[in-house]
């Protein structure tokens, strides 16, 4: 039998945050409505294993367009209780800054747990290395005669 297809899956940050939304705690749909500043974004996610062999798998994941892109990129440990990276906190705080470039190495906020995420099992062991680039439009794009200087949110 496959080892995987024996997991329950886990709530990932996508779904613990989705409960958010619906109460509603976001205010934008799309990171374009809610950075209107940015022209180009380019999103690196690399996820490994922290220690011991796992059987779970390691990877990329590449965005590059603003279209496309979710708030929310889930922890791929199937073990792993609300784990993820939140890519709409990373970029709010880019723009608020009018930083081009951003890096950062730091081990998943979730938690290896039970099914129903009741029993904490430790912390997930999973590593998330972010590299964000942003290109800003012109100052004087005339979109909207407002800049945006201060945080956003999104509801992907």
């Amino acid at each position: 039998m496959d080892h995987e297809m024996s997991i329950q899956k886990r709530d990932k940050i996508a779904d613990v945050m989705r409960g958010a939304e619906r109460m509603g705690c976001t205010s934008h749909p799309t990171f374009r409505a809610a950075f209107p500043q940015i022209e180009a974004i380019h999103v690196e996610v690399e996820y490994t294993r922290i220690g011991h062999v796992s059987a779970w798998p390691s990877g990329t994941v590449v965005y590059s367009s603003l279209d496309n892109l979710s708030r929310f990129l889930d922890c791929r440990n199937p073990v792993c209780y609300g784990g993820g990276v939140d890519l709409n906190d990373v970029i709010m705080w880019m723009v608020f800054d009018h930083k081009t470039e951003y890096h950062d190495d730091s081990r998943c906020r979730g938690y290896e747990g039970s099914p129903k995420g009741r029993t904490n099992y430790g912390p997930c062991n999973r590593r998330f290395k972010v590299s964000v680039t942003l290109t800003y439009k012109p100052e004087d794009s005339g979109d909207s005669g407002i800049t945006t200087r201060g945080p956003a949110s999104i509801n992907h």
